[in-house]
């Protein structure tokens, strides 16, 4: 909706009928009712009309269509009505394969919801975005994601990346005011817009657009008609798909030629050629990856980590390098006071008990004032907000009866500078107007250049160089247990002019310093190994000192003799081509921006690295949409890294980031299962039948038979490999290499192997059964085939580990292949079916023959896995 830009404020507020206090649960319930979810509608798939249409509309089943008129119109209605009756059974799968992935995709976007900080009943409270209705009251911070199109009700220093609106990528400032009418979209100061980006600063803003009335949802229903791509993996699918369609349909046409020469009947060959060639496509095998891919994400989802785009399962495989940050996912980002050091003596925190040591009150009066926590009582239970070194702090004061609160009350702050990395340093005046006082907490170099003087058995004297070098010591020497150090001063001032703060920073009294730690979090050192094992490198990016970060690194086994480290300046002085020739050395980057993360992970990918990529502010976007997978901080995160992100991890745990690898790994090696089986399994076919015709035999399998046996075959058995058991040593094998074949050289070996074995078989069934008669023949071999794909099946499950391991572990798999047999006793037994496929039943000595012969693709296998195991000839 137009118009919002040029009102006055007032009249906006009335005309949405609102107020800046916002609206109450009632009002917004209502009204969520009369404007329905703040959401963009996006194409979730085709219904279910197209979805039938699109199965009737592929050549696979057009082709079958086309024959079953030509039997038609040759009188062979017989035959005609079978190959119908079995088109609509694979299309009724087709159909059921993909509203199933559909449903799958859809409860997978479902898990992953953005919240916004609303008034609602005059309390700000978190709301789903897709709950915000117009006319409500939104508070906006630096990190943000705009949730929809607001009116700015009052800012503070408020910039904004709009350039998924404008195609800039310069920041926009805003503010409150009243713009003309003829202003141009980019131009609203006064606006913000949904999905657009906070960079910095705050605002109260209310809600005028919600939905597809916002403008990314004009834009969104303008755009309507775009077709989102194929993902990289199903690409790479249909491609095969294609070559294999294309070998069969060759195969197809000497099968056809071969039978004419033969003097086989033309229409026969004809059904027989035609169903051979929809046979051995497997048409449902986009649909089962997609579900394979859904399934195992929503698998990963239930481990905390959200996978916000499917082909990243194709990355994570890959990955050789894991960039994390330090704090809060290696540690458990809980700080806490550890030591407290003054010129005097250096104490461990849970010694100190309350004390009249005049240099400690000093510096928890430096601690209580210089601190921006706060704490809320609700219900008897305490809470703080705040930086987790002032909570640290706050809750390290009030255990030693140091009420911080009697600071604040004490010592009011009269002006002040809040902590900003430029400066590495919080700045407060606080105390009378008369007296003031400047308090300086931050970085102990940073704070120590600034001091003069020192604090000293309650006496202030010069600083000396000696002292200073103390001081530096004592840092290092905190920092290399692993702790964050930060360094308190204060100075007296007198009537001076404190409008300008920083300029007051000067000649300051150093009052001591203080250890904080950040324990490690638990089973991180198992995740670290794992992905050791795995052959994936671990690089810790953090903006923690050098020696604190080393520490860290070296106490998790993330740092060995040999390795490197790179600080944030030395970074910045290291050309390209250096940091190229040094990045797989490096193992710690340390008191790094997030910007510079980007000159990391290029250099890494720049030596043919996979990389990950953790982050969590909105200086770390970039790089997570650099790496080739970006993972985001979902507990601590900002909207805009969640945005950038692949992943977003629930819990903030690398661990949870190894086992999203793994879950990847899982995934990619149950797709690799599943297409080996349907592809060896249709050569399988496709050889018995060629070389049938080849040694002049009759048609081992009739075009009804042929389609029957791609029916009970092919969907059960390989949705049941897309949920097979992982092997044991996947977080031991080295990353898959980028751009490595689905069907590598093992599967292609296996596909002439098996399919060779299955013609074999199949033929000498066939041939030796002969002379009881055509139709017990084609009995024969059909079943023989069937027990072969059976085995198959078994076979696929892995590359290298023998069938025997773990061979009732997948229920599914077991429950596939019962529904197979069942349906193959069926066709046999049952004299409906016998009629209609052209079989005769068997006996008890016929089955000793077929599970006899069946087996035979699996020891053939065992063996060739024996020597895979013993030989190491693994195809990876």
């Amino acid at each position: 909706m137009s118009g919002w830009h040029d009102r006055p404020l007032d009249e906006v507020l009335t005309s949405m009928n609102t107020s800046q206090t916002g609206l109450t649960s009632r009002e917004a319930a209502e009204r969520l009712l009369r404007y329905g979810k703040n959401e963009i509608s996006v194409d979730s798939g085709p219904g279910l009309p197209a979805i039938i249409a699109a199965q009737f509309s592929n050549y696979i089943v057009i082709i079958p269509v086309i024959a079953s008129i030509i039997a038609l119109a040759v009188g062979n209605f017989h035959d005609a009505v079978v190959i119908v009756i079995i088109v609509l059974l694979n299309t009724t799968i087709g159909v059921f394969q993909a509203l199933q992935a559909r449903r799958s995709i859809n409860a997978l976007k479902r898990l992953y919801r953005s919240e916004a900080h609303a008034m609602r009943d005059g309390k700000v409270g978190d709301v789903d975005t897709a709950d915000l209705v117009p006319g409500d009251v939104i508070m906006i911070k630096a990190g943000d994601r705009l949730p929809a199109d607001a009116r700015i009700i009052a800012s503070d220093g408020l910039s904004v990346d709009e350039s998924m609106l404008t195609g800039e990528s310069v920041p926009r400032s805003k503010q409150e005011m009243v713009l003309p009418e003829n202003t141009p979209v980019t131009d609203r100061a006064n606006m913000l817009y949904m999905g657009t980006n906070v960079l910095d600063g705050e605002c109260a803003a209310v809600v005028v657009a919600t939905g597809a009335q916002t403008e990314i949802g004009r834009i969104s229903a303008m755009a309507g008609g775009a077709k989102k791509p194929k993902m990289p993996l199903e690409r790479a699918l249909d491609r095969l798909g294609r070559i294999f369609g294309i070998s069969v349909v060759i195969v197809s046409a000497f099968v056809f030629l071969t039978g004419i020469i033969r003097a086989q009947p033309p229409l026969e060959m004809l059904l027989a050629a035609v169903s051979l060639a929809v046979a051995t496509v497997p048409e449902g095998l986009a649909a089962t990856i997609t579900i394979a891919l859904a399934t195992g994400a929503r698998r990963m989802a239930n481990h905390k980590a959200i996978v916000r785009s499917l082909p990243i399962v194709e990355a994570l495989g890959s990955t050789d390098v894991i960039c994390t940050d330090k704090t809060g996912t290696l540690t458990k980002n809980e700080s806490r006071v550890r030591t407290v050091y003054t010129f005097d003596r250096d104490r461990e925190a849970y010694s100190i008990e309350h004390t009249d040591d005049p240099d400690l009150r000093m510096m928890f009066e430096v601690a209580g004032v210089c601190n921006d926590a706060i704490e809320e009582k609700w219900n008897q239970v305490t809470r703080y907000h705040g930086n987790q070194l002032d909570i640290a702090l706050y809750d390290f004061l009030n255990r030693l009866g140091f009420d911080k609160a009697g600071y604040d009350r004490a010592y009011p702050r009269l002006s002040g500078i809040p902590f900003r990395p430029s400066i590495k340093m919080m700045i407060v005046v606080a105390g009378s107007h008369e007296a003031p006082r400047l308090y300086v907490k931050g970085a102990p170099l940073a704070v120590l250049e600034k001091c003069t003087k020192k604090l000293s058995s309650g006496r202030e004297s010069t600083l000396r160089e000696e002292d200073r070098e103390r001081v530096r010591y004592a840092n290092d020497r905190l920092s290399s247990r692993g702790m964050r150090v930060l360094a308190f001063a204060y100075r007296d001032l007198s009537q001076e002019d404190i409008s300008d703060v920083w300029s007051l920073t000067h000649d300051l009294t150093f009052a001591g310093l203080t250890g904080f730690e950040d324990p490690i979090r638990d089973n991180v050192r198992e995740a670290i190994q794992t992905c050791k094992d795995a052959g994936i490198d671990i690089v810790m990016i953090t903006g923690d000192q050098e020696l604190t970060a080393v520490a860290v690194a070296k106490e998790l086994d993330l740092f060995h003799p040999g390795d490197e480290v790179m600080t944030g300046a030395e970074l910045d002085l290291t050309p390209e081509d250096v940091l190229k020739a040094k990045a797989d050395r490096v193992a710690v980057y340390a008191r790094v921006v997030p910007e510079q993360k980007i000159r990391v992970v290029r250099a890494l990918q720049s030596n043919g690295k996979v990389v990950a990529v953790t982050g969590d502010g909105v200086n770390d976007s970039p790089a997570l949409k650099l790496a080739d997978v970006g993972i985001a901080m979902g507990a601590t995160g900002t909207e805009v890294a969640k945005e950038a992100s692949d992943i977003v991890l629930q819990d903030d745990n690398f661990s949870t980031i190894v086992e999203a690898i793994y879950g990847g790994r899982v995934i990619y090696d149950n797709i690799r299962k599943f297409v080996k089986y349907l592809f060896t399994s249709n050569v399988g076919e496709v050889a018995t039948i060629m070389f049938g015709l080849l040694l002049g035999l009759p048609l081992p399998l009739l075009a009804t038979q042929i389609l029957w046996l791609n029916l009970i075959t092919d969907g059960l058995p390989a949705l049941a490999l897309s949920v097979d058991a992982p092997e044991r040593d996947i977080m031991r094998r080295p990353p898959r290499r980028t751009g490595e074949p689905i069907i590598n050289r093992i599967t292609i070996f296996d596909m002439a192997l098996i399919g060779l074995i299955m013609s074999i078989c199949s033929l000498s069934v066939f041939y030796t059964a002969l002379g009881q008669g055509i139709e017990y023949a084609r009995t024969m071999a059909f079943t023989t085939l069937v027990a072969l794909h059976i085995c198959n099946a078994f076979n696929c499950r892995s590359e290298t580990r023998s069938v025997i391991r773990g061979l009732f572990s997948n229920r599914h798999l077991l429950a596939a292949v019962g529904i197979s047999i069942l349906l193959l006793l069926a066709m046999i037994y049952l004299p409906p079916l016998q009629a209609i496929f052209y079989t005769v039943p068997l006996s008890t000595g016929d089955w000793a023959v077929v599970l006899l012969i069946a087996p035979i693709a699996v020891v053939v296998l065992e063996i060739r896995k024996w020597v895979t195991r013993h030989v190491n000839l693994r195809g990876r």
